[in-house]
């Protein structure tokens, strides 16, 4: 039993000379590689999302406002036609990165009064 015992301890890495790594030091640096790890990934999911996303989603939030509020939020649009059987146009943004496009009518004093959100 001796014999075996002296085995195993030689297998211990606490007990060879400089390997001296403790549990705590290793959890401590293990939380510390964690900490930086998370905040380097919101970092740059933050940075993704301001760069990318429109701040008004809501097809509601558009109905009622104009055109070139719109074009504040959106830029440019992909493309507009106008509308001979109401005399509005048909608008639309979509952005190549974007997988949301929103597709705008309005009236004949550019209002929008019809927007639907696309994905």
């Amino acid at each position: 039993m001796s014999r075996l015992h002296s085995v195993l301890a030689n297998l211990d890495p606490r007990n060879r000379p400089g390997k001296c790594w403790t549990r705590g030091r290793y959890v401590r640096r293990l939380g510390i590689f964690l900490l930086f790890f998370m905040l380097a990934c919101a970092g740059a999911a933050r940075s993704a999302e301001s760069q990318s996303a429109p701040i008004h989603t809501s097809r509601k939030y558009w109905i009622g406002k104009t055109i070139g509020e719109a074009e504040k939020e959106f830029g440019t649009p992909t493309f507009s036609e106008q509308l001979v059987e109401t005399g509005g146009m048909l608008v639309i943004y979509a952005g190549k990165k974007d997988p949301v496009h929103f597709v705008f009518e309005t009236n004949p004093n550019n209002v929008i009064v019809k927007a639907a959100r696309v994905k």
